[in-house]
């Protein structure tokens, strides 16, 4: 990948420009996206999504934990957030939070059972309701973790960063 270096525009926008396509799954709202992070060599697995308040959410649970739980353990945590922002909003407490229902559907649409244990019910491309917004499943995306530009950038003249990704199968 090789990008031309125009000047004046700063590093940051350089390193947004590789961000941004570098991105595994084209996905065009990134707030509707439920990562799952789920390795052979740890033993829980880690859920990782951002709410309609923009607040990010990261669980670990056990991998052989029953989805009822887990999806129990959302539900209370969004109702945690929704008390506290009803809280800043109106401080006589007018507004009174609506508890919301999670549920997890496969890729072909059916419910997954509650007693199934997390390794298996996380697929990918599966959906994930909570109340009326819907999150896409990514099992194991592929992550930036870091990347490297040279030291010395000139105006017109190519520049090739230097990216380590974990989880990739390159």
């Amino acid at each position: 990948m090789v990008f031309f270096w125009r000047g004046g525009r700063g590093i940051r926008n350089c390193y947004s420009i590789v961000r941004r396509s570098m991105s595994a799954v084209p996905v065009q709202d990134f707030s509707k996206v439920l990562k799952v992070r789920n390795l052979v060599h740890e033993d829980d697995l880690n859920l990782m999504f951002e709410d309609c308040w923009n607040v990010s959410h990261k669980l670990k649970r056990s991998k052989s934990e029953h989805l009822s739980v887990v999806l129990k353990r959302i539900e209370l945590t969004l109702l945690k957030v929704q008390r506290k922002r009803s809280r800043e909003k109106f401080s006589k407490g007018s507004s009174v939070p609506v508890p919301v229902e999670a549920c997890l559907y496969s890729p072909l649409g059916d419910p997954v059972p509650g007693d199934k244990p997390n390794e298996e019910a996380w697929m990918d491309y599966g959906k994930l309701t909570i109340g009326e917004h819907c999150y896409t499943v990514q099992v194991n995306p592929p992550q930036v973790v870091s990347m490297k530009l040279s030291d010395c950038l000139l105006s017109g003249c190519p520049v090739v960063p230097q990216v380590c990704m974990s989880i990739t199968k390159y």
